[in-house]
C-alpha cells in the first residue's frame, strides 16, 4: 500500500511542478472486464491430470496521466479489480480462487495521429491483496476458505496493450485491450481450510516451493478530460 500511496503522490507533484504550458494533465474513469488467469508451477507435479481455466471478472477505477508531448505521457490508472482463475484436477472438486485487488499500473503511453488516436501502452505494476478465497462444491455443500494467510499480499508485474482515442464532447474516450503478467509468487505455504456454517472441512496443504503467479487480458473502456496545457 505505501509503493501506491508513494507514486500517486510523485505523480500529482510532478503536474504540479511542470510548468502548464509543457504538458496536458488528464482526468477520467476507466472500467472493463479482466479475464483472469493464474499460472501455477508445481514443485511436484500432480499424479492426476489437470486445468487451469481463466474466469471473467469486471474491475473500474481512475486514470491520471501527464502529457509530456504530442505523443507522449505518463499515465497511472489506480483501480480495484477482481482476479483469480479456477482449478480443475481429475477425480477433485473444481477449486474457484477470487481476490479482491487494489492494483495500481503505471505506464507509458505513446501515442499517434490527430483526432483518432492509436496508441502503445507498457508499464510496471503494482497490486495489494485486499482479500482472496478459495470456493468448491462438495456434496452439494458450497465450501469456502480463506487464503491470505498463505499469499503474499503486495505483488509485482508488468503490462502492455494497444487502444484507440476518439474525442468525444470535451474529453477523450478511450478503448483499449492489454495483457498483465505477474512476476511475483504470491504463494507462501500453508493449510487452507474449508468452511460451510459451521461445518469445517481441512483443505490440502500448499507447498511454499509450489509458485503461483497472476496474469490476465483486460478489455478496458475510460473517460479522459484535461485539465490544461498546450498540445
Amino acid at each position: 500500500m505505501k509503493q501506491m500511496t508513494y507514486l500517486l503522490v510523485m505523480l500529482f507533484a510532478l503536474c504540479l511542478v511542470l510548468p502548464v504550458s509543457a504538458q496536458i494533465c488528464r482526468v477520467g474513469v476507466i472500467g472493463g472486464l479482466n479475464f483472469a488467469d493464474l499460472e501455477i508451477t508445481f514443485a511436484q507435479e500432480p499424479g492426476d491430470d489437470h486445468d487451469i481455466l481463466s474466469r471473467t471478472f469486471f474491475g473500474a477505477g481512475g486514470v491520471f496521466s501527464i502529457q509530456l508531448h504530442r505523443n507522449i505521457s505518463i499515465q497511472l490508472e489506480p483501480m480495484y479489480m477482481k482476479e483469480g482463475g479456477l482449478y480443475r484436477g481429475e477425480g477433485d472438486p473444481e477449486l474457484k480462487v477470487t481476490s479482491s485487488v487494489l492494483t495500481l499500473p503505471l505506464f507509458l503511453k505513446v501515442g499517434m495521429g490527430d483526432k483518432i488516436r492509436p496508441y502503445v501502452i507498457a508499464g510496471p505494476t503494482i497490486s495489494y491483496i485486499l482479500d482472496s478465497e478459495m470456493e468448491a462444491e462438495m456434496a452439494g455443500l458450497v465450501l469456502r476458505g480463506d487464503m491470505k494467510d498463505i499469499i503474499k499480499r503486495t505483488t509485482f508485474g508488468v503490462s502492455f496493450g494497444a487502444g484507440l482515442g476518439v474525442p468525444l464532447w470535451k474529453g477523450t474516450l478511450f478503448i483499449e485491450g492489454r495483457y498483465q503478467s505477474g512476476l511475483t509468487n504470491v504463494n507462501k505455504g500453508g493449510t487452507v481450510n474449508f468452511y460451510a456454517g459451521d461445518l469445517m472441512i481441512p483443505g490440502p496443504d500448499t507447498d511454499p516451493e509450489d509458485e503461483i503467479k497472476i496474469k490476465g487480458i483486460r478489455v478496458m473502456l475510460g473517460y479522459t478530460i484535461p485539465l490544461g496545457g498546450k498540445y
